[in-house]
């Protein structure tokens, strides 16, 4: 098999590609490529690039309502409503360095360097601190939201779960706490939060062309039927 053309070709500078990102519109879809360089934009599936206003190191992306956010290094978070063509920075969030993203159940979860989890039910008006049962100063590397569950993968500490919640609430009996799901591993956490009633995860317009996402709920939904 012969290999396709380069997508990155067009990528100027430091284009060491640390994330991906998308956000649908009505007549035109982008993808987002988080570098050590800042972000970059394409409306033309990868075969041309743009860079944004954004230089800082970009490391997550999570697309929420009409918006979408960008953690960075050093500079935060920051989130666009035009599919970035102008980028404001979410100073509602200390947090610095946001390792990770999630948008879910009318939620942006934020995984920070120090802070572990932050959490938003606003599109990052205001923020409280999801924590309980984690490590002190968890550094959230990962987060995916599958069945009801958020699972999170830390730097050196762990992969956890929570027990299960539907729209009117927690089950009797349970709390919103992360669980230490791999003890053998101890990176992956998870937690079950109650849903909630703002703008969900943003889908595609029908008829838009959505572009690949990765296979993480899958091998997600494996491990979960593998441990139950």
């Amino acid at each position: 098999m012969r290999p396709g053309p380069k997508a990155s070709a067009n990528l100027a500078g430091n284009a060491r590609i640390n994330s991906f990102g998308a956000s649908f519109g009505a007549t035109i879809n982008r993808i987002f490529a988080g570098t050590d360089g800042g972000i970059y934009s394409s409306s033309g599936e990868g075969r041309t690039w743009e860079k944004t206003s954004v230089a800082a190191r970009t490391i997550s992306f999570a697309t929420f309502g009409n918006s979408i956010h960008a953690g960075t290094q050093s500079t935060g978070l920051l989130a666009s409503k035009d599919q970035g063509m102008n980028w404001t920075s979410i100073t509602s969030l200390a947090s610095k360095n946001i390792r990770s993203l999630l948008a879910a159940q009318g939620r942006v979860y934020a995984g920070t360097d120090a802070d572990g989890v932050m959490v938003s039910q606003d599109q990052g008006t205001t923020w409280t601190a999801q924590n309980a049962g984690l490590p002190p100063l968890s550094q959230i590397f990962a987060m995916a939201f599958i069945d009801n569950t958020i699972f999170a993968g830390l730097y050196n500490k762990a992969f956890t779960r929570g027990a299960k919640t539907n729209a009117a609430g927690p089950k009797q009996g349970t709390s919103s706490r992360w669980r230490l799901l791999l003890p053998a591993i101890r990176s992956l956490w998870v937690i079950t939060p109650v849903a909630s009633t703002g703008a969900e995860t943003q889908n595609p317009p029908s008829g838009s062309k959505q572009p690949a996402i990765s296979s993480l709920r899958h091998r997600c939904g494996r491990l979960r039927r593998a441990i139950s």
